[in-house]
């Protein structure tokens, strides 16, 4: 049984998809829970191979009642279902989930950290708190997955989980699927609408906070007034679109700025692309980041989590503090004038990714857990 609070287009989600479509056809009885709100829940309910529930109370934001109302349901759902192995996934289905595992005496618990949010929590009281229940979550479980070593490191130090519970394993990217668009840019920009002659600045992320849209507008803004030939892509969806919006046009940056929305499969855009801008307030280990370094796009990114692990800085790309947007600036100015540095940077990007983040690497070792002793 997977669990994961909501089924948007990102990584972790991604991730249980991919593990249940796999599982289900290993011959594994597969059941989803989720709640019914993510762009991905259509795509999941629309498939036969498994079972799943999509509980309306199960939220991102906290909310006791519904807290408790989602709790109650996830107990009921696996004393009905009676799983082997209980595997979840993001901050609020983890706790829940695992508690509610621990109840129905669920023989496997497995978490996967998909990067801790707690070090942005403006409210030192709330990131207590939060720290506080990933140590009692971890309690409920067996084992705890980490995407990045900088997690898991981040673990250790707070006391959450112990040492043994620990197993590193990366996302898993389809490499072939995702390198199959390494064609002809410029027909691809045909294709998409986008200008010909212009660099073109992506980034690909779900409208939250996390992601911190408003600091990919100010750096764009800040390229945009020393070069006209730039265009800037942020492929997503979110509540906050009407804000970024209202940003974009506040910047002088309309028609600049290009919000196209969700695309399921993005990879299009991304080998259409010159150069992906990260500015996430925290990440485990971001895909459409290493997916831009299979396609040889040099990533610009905020030092943060597990972007440390693959960004190096210098050669397949630049590293920089959210508290110096003025530097990234410069390193993409650098990136858009000097074509000696980005020639060089797109070939290290697409040399500095192994079979380590492979889908077939990440559900290998999955299996590799759930039959282990």
């Amino acid at each position: 049984m997977y669990v994961i609070t909501q089924l948007e287009l990102g990584g972790a989600q991604l991730m249980v998809l991919a593990s249940a479509r796999y599982f289900a056809g290993k011959g594994y009885e597969v059941v989803l829970v989720s709640n019914n709100r993510g762009i991905l829940t259509a795509e999941s309910a629309g498939d036969p191979s498994y079972k799943k529930y999509f509980l309306a109370p199960l939220k991102r934001e906290l909310d006791l009642n519904s807290d408790i109302k989602a709790l109650k349901a996830l107990k009921s759902i696996m004393k009905k279902e009676r799983p082997d192995i209980v595997h979840t996934h993001s901050s609020k289905a983890g706790i829940l989930g695992r508690k509610a595992a621990r109840s129905a005496r669920v023989p496997l618990i497995v978490h996967t950290v998909h990067g801790f949010g707690f070090h942005y929590f403006r409210n030192g009281i709330m990131k207590r708190l939060a720290i506080m229940g990933e140590r009692s979550a971890a309690r409920n479980c067996h084992k705890l997955i980490f995407v990045s070593g900088d997690d898991m490191e981040t673990a250790r130090a707070l006391c959450i989980g112990r040492k043994e519970q620990y197993e590193l394993l990366r996302v898993g990217i389809d490499f072939e699927k995702v390198c199959s668009f390494k064609g002809d840019r410029a027909a691809l920009r045909k294709e998409l609408g986008l200008p010909e002659d212009k660099k073109i600045i992506i980034n690909i992320a779900p409208f939250k906070r996390q992601k911190n849209l408003p600091l990919f507008i100010e750096i764009i803004k800040g390229v945009a007034e020393k070069k006209d030939d730039i265009t800037a892509l942020i492929i997503g969806d979110g509540e906050s679109r009407s804000a970024l919006e209202h940003i974009v046009e506040k910047s002088g940056l309309s028609g600049r700025v290009l919000m196209p929305g969700f695309k399921r499969s993005p990879y299009k855009w991304l080998a259409a692309s010159d150069i992906y801008l990260s500015t996430s307030l925290w990440e485990g280990m971001p895909r459409t980041l290493i997916e831009a370094l299979l396609l040889g796009k040099p990533v610009v990114a905020s030092e943060i989590g597990g972007v440390k692990e693959i960004i190096k800085d210098g050669k397949n790309g630049f590293l920089f503090k959210h508290s110096e947007a003025g530097e990234a600036v410069q390193k993409l100015l650098l990136l858009c004038e000097d074509n000696d540095v980005f020639e060089n940077m797109s070939k290290a990007a697409m040399k500095s990714i192994d079979r380590e983040f492979s889908l077939e690497a990440m559900l290998e070792g999955l299996e590799r857990l759930y039959n282990a002793d």
